[in-house]
């Protein structure tokens, strides 16, 4: 058996780090929370590749002494608690003393401080742990740190950073969410020498989210505040209309500071269950207050998840607050429908759908990776799908329809052997998703040229993917061109998009596929997106023309029983289920 030792100073800041510095998006957190503070006014962030080859945070706080700049990098060392009584009443960001060493440990970083009663500031040079430089510098007050070759000396931390554009996504999304819980400084921030992000200092919380997310996105938010005798709720969450499909819009802060909380999420749900259809989350920015004895932030090396003493009060409180801003009757939008009303309500018009004439494919030649049935399989029972309807169809009296529709979501059509029941949302959703991904490969344009362009706002860390993606969204035929940091135009539409509001469009797009991976794995989730916020929906009326169209272009698919997220198109009811089901055959 080995002896046990003590792991040497470097060893045991580089295990450190890994709890505190995971990405690029790690060191703008930390760096940003030290300099609010400082007491900082004016932030500035300067990135370079997403944040792997160079941050720099220069703000104008309060600035450090050259012994607390010493101080400052080694572990455990802090000016915000001197004994364990006091982790019971902690009001700072940043109190553990881990972040500038644990950043030092993994990097080359320069500090540089002064305070405003010294003449000259202090400059120290550390490369992965060890300082090399320390002298007497001039500089402003305030303090500038500038971290760079980041995971240089561990290679294997440094291969499972992501794209430059995706881990500058990933800062971006917590200098907004730093943002909005400080809207009393301004923040600007650089990205290869490009200024993506500028915030001036506000004196509300919905004025600085005008400034991030738009004037009209701030228009449609719902003020909300209630008080307890612990706790203290404020903010705004979208009203009934305004909801995601992902909670991506749901900034949830405590005492000033960003936290990630599934308690105050399920409250969040609770209180808008009858109120937004299903599957859909709530925007919400929710402010806590509350004594600090009464959470415990040091459950989380990043202090990104908290503890409250009292849980159930802390539910009760975000749920009566959501409660008395949007009112107690339900959304129509979240009203269940009649389950066997086949006829359209009388106001209802049919949507007229615009499929091309497809030219009937090989089927059974792309068949999805998973798929429980084999190519050859697939492909046999698309054949006999189509012979059998095609059949029974020609055979019918001309003047009957061949296609009911029920509930204005499913189409029923009959073949010789049973019944077969499409979803109308997930059938055009395959269909479209293969001609996004045919467009792609072929980078073919088939967009329509929009008589008036009309600009949209979009969140700032967004503006990375779009960059990104922009080159993929010209090929399905979204032309798109970027006005400034927070806003862009849409100059035309892909031909199978129409009667819909594009900018939410490009909204609900952007917002799916600002959360993907690696590369392979984002494109496929952008082909998938377009296709879902493009196809038809539930509820929509559509034509016989329009039925027999989707149902041609759907099996001229190359995985027609499958949507791009794996949910089946269509159920085939055979003859013997049918008699099995109403006991014919006892």
């Amino acid at each position: 058996m080995n002896h046990i030792i003590k792991l040497p100073d470097w060893v045991a800041n580089r295990i450190a780090a890994g709890e505190v510095v995971e990405r690029p998006a790690s060191i703008v957190k930390e760096l940003v929370e030290n300099s609010i503070d400082a007491n900082a006014t004016y932030i500035e962030i300067i990135l370079k590749n997403g944040g792997k080859e160079f941050i720099q945070i220069t703000d104008d706080g309060e600035g450090m002494s050259s012994e607390d700049v010493l101080m400052s990098i080694q572990r455990h060392a802090t000016s915000k608690i001197h004994d364990a009584d006091d982790l019971e009443s902690i009001t700072t960001m940043g109190f553990r003393g881990e972040a500038l060493p644990s950043i030092a440990s993994v990097s080359s970083t320069e500090i540089v401080s002064r305070q405003i009663k010294s003449d000259i500031g202090f400059k120290v040079l550390i490369d992965n742990g060890e300082i090399i430089e320390q002298y007497e510098a001039g500089a402003p007050k305030g303090t500038t740190v500038t971290v760079s070759g980041l995971f240089d000396k561990i290679p294997a931390r440094k291969r499972f950073l992501k794209s430059d554009k995706s881990e500058l996504s990933r800062c971006s999304l917590w200098i907004t969410r730093l943002a909005l819980a400080n809207p009393g400084i301004s923040f600007k921030v650089e990205s290869d020498e490009r200024e993506t992000f500028y915030t001036p200092a506000t004196g509300t919380y919905l004025e600085r989210i005008e400034q991030i997310f738009g004037s009209e996105f701030a228009e449609q938010l719902l003020p909300i505040e209630y008080n307890s005798t612990e706790y203290t709720i404020y903010g705004f969450v979208g009203d009934r209309t305004l909801h995601r499909a992902r909670a991506t819009d749901q900034y949830f802060f405590l005492n000033s500071r960003a936290i990630k909380s599934a308690l105050i999420s399920a409250a969040s749900k609770r209180a808008f269950f009858n109120f937004i259809p299903p599957r859909r989350y709530l925007v919400a920015f929710i402010f806590i207050e509350c004594p600090p004895e009464f959470v415990d932030v040091n459950v989380h090396p990043a202090k990104i998840e908290v503890r409250f003493r009292r849980e159930e009060s802390v539910f009760g409180a975000v749920y009566r607050a959501i409660s008395n801003a949007i009112g107690t009757k339900p959304s129509p939008a979240a009203q269940p429908s009649p389950q066997f009303d086949i006829t359209p309500p009388i106001d209802s018009q049919p949507m007229r759908l615009d499929f091309p004439q497809p030219k009937r494919k090989s089927p059974g030649v792309k068949i999805r990776p998973n798929s429980t049935l084999a190519g050859q399989q697939l492909g046999t029972l698309v054949n006999q799908i189509i012979d059998s309807t095609r059949e029974q169809q020609y055979s019918l009296d001309t003047s009957q329809p061949k296609f009911l529709q029920i509930m204005n979501t499913y189409i029923v059509t009959a073949t010789l052997d049973g019944v077969l029941l499409l979803d109308q949302h997930a059938a055009h959703e395959r269909v479209l998703y293969e001609k996004v991904v045919e467009s792609l490969e072929q980078e073919s344009s088939f967009g329509q040229r929009l008589l008036f362009p009309f600009d949209v706002f979009l969140p700032t860390h967004w503006m990375p993917t779009l960059m990104q993606f922009i080159k993929d969204f010209a090929n399905v035929g979204f032309e798109i061109e970027i006005i400034s940091n927070d806003k862009v135009k849409i100059l035309s539409v892909p031909s199978f998009v129409r009667n819909q509001d594009y900018g939410a469009l490009l909204m609900d797009i952007m917002r799916e596929i600002s959360e993907g991976g690696r590369m392979p794995e984002i494109t496929k989730s952008f082909a998938a997106s377009i296709a879902c916020h493009s196809a038809i929906k539930a509820g929509q009326m559509l034509t016989q023309e329009d039925m027999e169209s989707l149902f041609d272009a759907l099996f001229a698919c190359d995985d027609p029983l499958h949507c791009p997220h794996g949910r089946p198109t269509v159920i085939k009811f055979t003859t013997a289920q049918l008699e099995k089901m109403f006991a014919r055959h006892l």
